[in-house]
């Protein structure tokens, strides 16, 4: 039991350490009004992890998130993309598949690509408060639903 204990203690202390967030957002442009909508996020590492956002009737769409940084390519971004046009219209002057100055200039952005189990498809970007915390310094962007919507997110810092 001792030698189990001892095995399994630093795999706790690693997984409690893990950055892991909530979020709020009002679902917006539908013709019912505003909704609300549930964020939850866990970090893989500095820069990436995962992102599930629960829609009112409790669609839920998940995926990966990745944190845009000055070492990052465009073409890096490509499967977040994936269903979507490439890039956001938005960010003006920018190739997304391959200009060197889009990780520099997008460095304190999180980028993340959603589906759900029925095909749905939504797309997120946030500015985070300090790109040097990451999603744990907390942020607000918008989400955009395939299907029509936006959903403005909210971030509180740990």
């Amino acid at each position: 039991m001792k030698k189990l204990l001892m095995t399994l203690l630093p795999l706790l202390a690693a997984a409690a350490c893990t950055p892991a967030g909530t979020g709020t957002g009002q679902l917006v442009h539908t013709t019912s009004g505003t909704q609300p909508v549930a964020f939850n996020w866990r970090a893989d590492d500095s820069t990436t992890g995962s992102l599930t956002a629960a829609l009112p009737g409790g669609k839920l769409y998940k995926g990966r998130y990745v944190q845009i940084t000055e070492r990052i390519s465009g073409t890096a971004l490509t499967p977040l993309w994936e269903g979507w046009d490439e890039g956001w219209t938005s960010w003006p002057d920018v190739d997304p598949n391959g200009n060197t100055d889009f990780g520099r200039h997008y460095t304190h952005r999180v980028v993340a690509n959603l589906t759900s189990p029925d095909g749905g498809r939504m797309r997120c970007r946030f500015d985070l408060n300090s790109r040097a915390n990451g999603m744990s310094g907390g942020g607000k962007g918008e989400c955009q639903l395939l299907s029509g919507g936006v959903i403005e997110a909210v971030f509180p810092s740990d």
